[in-house]
């Protein structure tokens, strides 16, 4: 099986007094769109806004964006995904993933 590092930074923005819990909602999502993925939620607060910076690091069997994109699409149900005001996406095809291979499900 090929394996991808995955590298995915995330910027959320939504108004603190409508989303109080944002942190919550977003850390709850991220977790259930790959296991192989290791999520760290930052949130800041400013001017009446809540900013959320995402980190997602792991590993994928995908081998593009694309197609990663494609794999979590189905995935994306909670309302957090409204409050994205942009991301950052790197999948980088690895030639041989030593011993940090996934295991297959």
């Amino acid at each position: 099986m090929n394996v991808s590092q995955l590298n995915w930074d995330l910027v959320f923005i939504t108004h603190e007094e409508a989303h109080p819990d944002m942190q919550d909602i977003i850390e709850d999502e991220l977790a259930g769109l790959d296991e192989h993925i290791t999520w760290y939620v930052e949130l800041k607060r400013q001017d009446g806004l809540l900013i959320a910076v995402a980190e997602g690091k792991g590993l994928t069997v995908c081998e593009t964006e694309d197609q990663f994109l494609n794999f979590i699409d189905p995935k994306l149900n909670s309302p957090c995904w409204d409050w994205l005001s942009g991301y950052s996406l790197q999948v980088i095809p690895q030639e041989d993933a030593g011993g940090c291979r996934m295991k297959e499900a």
